[in-house]
């Protein structure tokens, strides 16, 4: 391994962007929110780690209160860490690189990460490989799965695409409430990055709705070269007695099952949720929550 030495701290305007994107794109470990336009579009500022020519590269979201920078945890975003080679560098190096610049702060790092020297809680993630026919997909769904949706033929549900400005909107609407640290103006940044996934064709919407075209559920997904991303997913509570995100959740593994990606389900260890996940037959891959606190007395005491 290379020493510390090899860490570049960059300002974003320092940041080569073409490098940067090529790494993640390249990278098996290269995730759709450390695409240099991702990160744009969702943090309020965002600097970087940059280990050799773009060998390995670590995103760093930050904003400043009281005067204090500190390391935060952007909406929209579930996990960033180092994409690229993780044999080059100590992660102890890097994080004494990261507390000599931020005394503060929250960082969650990606799934490759091991993280046996550093105090890092993990984090449920599952994901569930659709390189595989459909009928093979099936048969990893629970019985709990299997029955719902056989119930859900009951009900008169239908399929279709929906805005996404409009997805976004019913969401914010029914959740803002419960995740005020989620701003007016982060979903508004969110819908500006769903514009531009979807002029890159790496955005889609399913919405299920019932014979009076109310909407029961809606998702929005992310594709990249490796993974779908469930970015965003919406139920009402008709919706859940009809079982319509069960339906739809099945819909979209139908729809791009025998491809070789990884479907994210982006979560969860809220126990309703994760329950819902597993019947899906996923694997779970953490990723780490690390937070550390420098601040100097009595700040200290305020942030926790």
């Amino acid at each position: 391994m290379l020493s510390s030495s090899s860490i570049q701290f960059l300002t974003r305007k320092e940041v080569n962007i073409e490098k940067w994107n090529e790494c993640i794109s390249n990278a098996a470990n290269g995730l759709i929110y450390s695409y240099s336009f991702y990160l744009d579009a969702i943090c309020d500022n965002w600097d970087a780690f940059v280990i050799n020519d773009y060998e390995a590269v670590m995103p760093l979201p930050w904003r400043r209160k009281a005067g204090i920078k500190y390391l935060y945890a952007p909406p929209f975003i579930q996990q960033l860490g180092v994409t690229g080679s993780h044999t080059i560098f100590y992660e102890e190096d890097l994080l004494r690189q990261i507390e000599k610049l931020f005394r503060y702060g929250d960082i969650f790092f990606n799934y490759s990460h091991s993280l046996n020297s550093i105090p890092a809680a993990g984090k449920t993630n599952f994901i569930l490989n659709l390189n595989q026919p459909f009928s093979e997909i099936e048969l990893g769904f629970s019985n709990v799965l299997k029955k719902n949706l056989k119930a859900a033929k009951k009900t008169e549900l239908y399929t279709s695409s929906y805005s996404h400005q409009l997805i976004i909107k019913i969401f914010q609407n029914k959740y803002q409430e419960r995740v005020r640290h989620v701003r007016d103006i982060d979903y508004k940044n969110f819908s500006k990055l769903c514009d531009q996934l979807l002029s890159r064709n790496m955005l889609a919407t399913k919405i299920i709705q019932n014979k009076e075209e109310e909407i029961l559920a809606a998702v929005i997904i992310a594709i990249d070269n490796k993974r779908i991303y469930n970015l965003i997913n919406h139920i009402t509570a008709n919706g859940r007695k009809a079982m319509a995100n069960h339906v739809l959740m099945c819909e979209i593994l139908k729809e791009f099952s025998g491809r070789n990606l990884l479907f994210d389900f982006e979560g969860s260890d809220l126990p309703g949720v994760r329950e819902f996940y597993e019947y899906f037959g996923p694997i779970n891959q953490p990723y780490f929550h690390y937070h550390f606190n420098y601040l100097p007395f009595p700040l200290n005491l305020l942030k926790k």
